[in-house]
């Protein structure tokens, strides 16, 4: 047949282009499963820095957690990907990847490539599938490593191979591997410079927030603070791709809304921009779900869930959370959700993730807290069993207020004045509470607009805010010098028994003994209900005057009935 005059030997023969696609990173598509609280009151490897468009800016320390899980052969692509410049304008055309030597198949004769039989051989297939593995995993990796070239929607990949005679038989091996991206959503890489100036805007604004040397817990909490501050969640549609990049939440185009994947993404590249340690993490919790790990100086890691935090009015409950966190399902963060290693399904092996730290949350260092003004309490004398001159051991509310007064949680308006026919504002109320929280120390941020450093309340409200004891208003104040009305004061200490005491308040008791009780706002009925069957609330003649302003005397009562029905009257 004269076959080796047909194929001369040693030359090398391209036979054949193949093309393989795939559709991005696994979509969330989650419904909004964000439990809406309730409204009314390391290692670290050097790399190069990646803009928007791909481009290779600075050396900086970025953590590649999925780049370094990557086999040798994935790693040519990865390397390729984060080190070509403008890599954005090869979207369409093709970035060629040299592979000589990777991938071969031996042994095939001439009758199988004249009748294109070997590619039914299984080592043929095997060299296919492991072409097409290697590059999807490097692709995964990439777009979770360098979430900044956010337009990469899809990726697709074709294959170049050379024919080698070898003795009596033949060698197929693929030379070259051309890896093609399509956008994520149409116009995407027009985007890339807008992109780029609001990434920058935004590590400006976090920067210029900063005090002095900010270790990594300062640093995640302003990236936290400010994607909470600039993002809005929406379910609207799901199906619009803006919303499942950093486009949606960045740009004012999209109405700065986004889905989990969006607020996740900034969080890693902001964190990036700091050096400090973050991956992108894909699971389920509740319906598919996107949310961050970061790494603090000890090395342990942390979840952190920026759309989770989002609500109406910000919590950091999945702040530097543990796998014993308590979300908002009311069971542990490890029961809460699951992950998944596959970034792209088919691909193995799945990729991995750190360990999540167990226990408490961390607590910021002692050195760094300080700040949001100086605690001017007053000392509680204990010598004087009853140093007030208006409270008399006649008084109803007697026995209540030397309670809390030699418990250390409330003081008088004066040394000898306790004032219990006042009313009691907010900011009072926070610091009663606070006082018995052991005066924990926060450094300020600006939680609430009316509440400013250097405030005597200051680090009272930051405290009740932190502990979502007192989460402020419907319009995000904070209000602390308006008077505390008995059901804010009701659904407070309902919030403090499972927050501060974890003390199980799902105990309900009928209302319907009190003319008034349909007058209870809505937020505030199942924290009344449960205030009644635990013998805590306070009637007056038999009505529970639940939009009353909270007299002094009233505060008193109910945090001591409080202390008794929790079992920590001592």
């Amino acid at each position: 047949m004269g076959c080796e005059k047909d194929i001369p030997s040693g030359t090398k023969v391209i036979i054949e282009r193949k093309e393989s696609r795939v559709r991005g990173a696994a979509r969330a598509t989650m419904k909004n499963w964000i439990k809406k609280i309730e409204k009314g009151l390391l290692l670290v490897t050097a790399i190069l820095l990646i803009t928007a468009g791909g481009r290779a800016e600075a050396s900086e320390e970025r953590l590649t957690w999925f780049g370094d899980q990557l086999s040798e052969n994935e790693k040519v692509f990865y390397d390729v990907l984060r080190d070509t410049d403008n890599l954005a304008a090869y979207a369409e055309s093709g970035l060629d990847v040299s592979v000589g030597g990777q991938y071969v198949v031996t042994g095939v004769s001439y009758e199988e490539l004249v009748d294109g039989s070997y590619e039914d051989r299984d080592d043929y297939q095997g060299m296919v599938n492991a072409v097409t593995n290697d590059v999807f995993r490097a692709m995964s990796a990439f777009e979770y490593d360098y979430p900044e070239v956010f337009w990469i929607g899809g990726a697709g990949c074709s294959y170049e191979m050379d024919l080698v005679e070898a003795g009596d038989s033949y060698m197929l091996g693929v030379s070259t591997v051309s890896l093609t991206m399509s956008d994520y959503y149409e116009g995407a890489r027009t985007d890339i410079p807008a992109i780029e100036a609001a990434i920058n805007e935004a590590v400006n604004e976090i920067a210029a927030s900063f005090t002095g040397e900010e270790d990594y817990m300062a640093i995640t909490r302003a990236v936290h603070d400010y994607v909470l501050a600039l993002g809005s969640y929406t379910d609207d549609d799901l199906s619009f791709e803006p919303y499942h990049t950093i486009s949606g939440i960045l740009l004012d185009e999209f109405g700065h809304e986004s889905v989990c994947e969006g607020y996740a993404k900034l969080l890693k590249i902001l964190l990036d921009r700091f050096g400090v340690p973050a991956i992108l993490v894909h699971g389920n919790a509740g319906g598919a779900h996107m949310w961050n790990m970061v790494a603090l100086e000890d090395g342990s890691w942390y979840l952190v869930d920026a759309t989770w935090d989002d609500q109406d009015i910000p919590v950091d409950v999945y702040l530097f959370a543990t796998a014993d966190t308590i979300g908002f399902d009311d069971v542990p963060i490890s029961e809460e959700r699951t992950t998944s290693g596959y970034i792209y399904e088919g691909t193995e092996p799945e990729f991995v993730y750190p360990a999540l730290a167990s226990g408490e949350k961390p607590a910021p260092k002692e050195e760094e807290t300080p700040g949001g003004g100086d605690i001017v309490l007053p000392e509680i004398p204990t010598e004087d069993p009853n140093p007030f001159v208006d409270v008399d051991k006649s008084d109803w509310y007697y026995g209540a207020v030397m309670d809390v007064y030699k418990k250390g949680i409330m003081t008088g308006k004066e040394p000898t004045y306790f004032g219990a026919e006042e009313s009691l504002s907010r900011a009072h109320f926070a610091a009663a509470l606070y006082r018995r929280a052991g005066y924990p120390l926060y450094k300020f941020r600006q939680v609430f607009p009316d509440v400013n450093d250097g405030e005597w309340y200051t680090q009272c409200v930051l405290w009740a805010w932190d502990s979502q004891v007192i989460l402020g208003y419907n319009d995000g104040h904070f209000g602390p010098a308006d008077f505390l009305t008995r059901e804010q004061l009701c659904t407070i200490l309902w919030r403090y028994a499972w927050e501060e005491d974890g003390f199980d308040n799902s105990a309900r008791a009928s209302l319907d003994a009190y003319p008034d009780a349909e007058r209870i706002t809505p937020f505030a009925l199942e924290a009344i209900e449960w205030c009644e069957a635990m013998g805590i609330l306070n009637d007056r003649n038999g009505f529970i005057c639940p939009w009353d302003e909270a007299t002094r005397a009233d505060c008193a009562t109910m945090i001591s009935r409080y202390l008794k029905a929790i079992g920590k009257d001592r």
